[in-house]
């Protein structure tokens, strides 16, 4: 039960949202182009994603088979305006994916600077920093 409140925050999701309109799929690419918006996400077709996006924000839910949204892959390809796109329609960079990496970690894996540029990103890149800085420091003072 606290595992699925924890994820109903880190969505940006109220309860009373959830109960009248649940905007979780049941399962992997439950809508009808669901894997074209994916694809979208992949190859850097933003026309393609915001048509989608007009039609259904419920797109920005969407996870394939392996439990990434378009936001891990656009952020994992370095695709800094799709992220933008997405992260101001309201998706979360809290997602995890079957293996437990979120779209931030997938960016910093595979080297894509210029995606950590967003602000919203950006901030929790800098938070991150300042955790790890804080966690050496107490380190050093322990030893």
């Amino acid at each position: 039960m606290m595992e699925s409140l924890t994820y109903l925050y880190s969505n940006d999701i109220s309860l009373k949202t959830y109960f009248n309109n649940n905007p979780f799929p049941p399962k992997p690419l439950y809508r009808l182009a669901s894997a074209e918006f994916i694809d979208a996400a992949k190859f850097d077709r933003v026309d393609e994603l915001n048509s989608y996006l007009k039609d259904d924000i419920g797109y920005l839910y969407e996870r394939d088979h392996f439990k990434q949204t378009a936001l891990h892959w656009a952020a994992k390809r370095g695709y800094k305006e799709i992220v933008e796109k997405l992260l101001s329609k309201g998706r979360s960079t809290n997602l995890f994916d079957m293996n437990k990496r979120t779209p931030l970690y997938l960016a910093v894996i595979n080297g894509h600077t210029k995606v950590l540029e967003v602000s919203n990103l950006k901030l929790l890149y800098q938070l991150i920093i300042l955790i790890i800085l804080y966690c050496s420091l107490l380190y050093f003072i322990i030893l």
